[in-house]
């Protein structure tokens, strides 16, 4: 699949800066952190981490069964790239879960 996109990518005139084009030449691209974070949906050890990595890296990568607190770090990603001013999308193999986290944000 990698390589299908990378081939694409020639059709494309993509930034060198933009995170997919980071992500399709393997390249990974450090972020620096100022780590001044909020937490408005809570989180436990293991999701702060992923928050912290999450904005240490152009893209990242939230898995795992159910219930182990996806959705609320991914909220709390969010809500911290909103309060910077930022834009992010949330893409997902399936409507729901991105629903689920349209419909979470939608609360606040």
């Amino acid at each position: 699949m990698v390589e299908n996109v990378d081939r694409q990518m020639g059709t494309l005139s993509l930034s060198p800066a933009t995170a997919l084009h980071a992500y399709c030449k393997g390249q990974h691209g450090k972020l620096e952190s100022s780590g001044n974070f909020i937490f408005p949906f809570g989180l436990n050890e293991s999701q702060l981490q992923a928050v912290e990595q999450a904005f240490l890296s152009q893209i990242s990568v939230i898995e795992g069964p159910p219930g182990t607190g996806k959705t609320q770090t991914i909220l709390n990603i969010i809500a911290n790239i909103l309060l910077q001013g930022k834009t992010v999308a949330v893409v997902s193999n399936n409507n729901s879960a991105v629903e689920n986290v349209y419909e979470k944000l939608g609360k606040i």
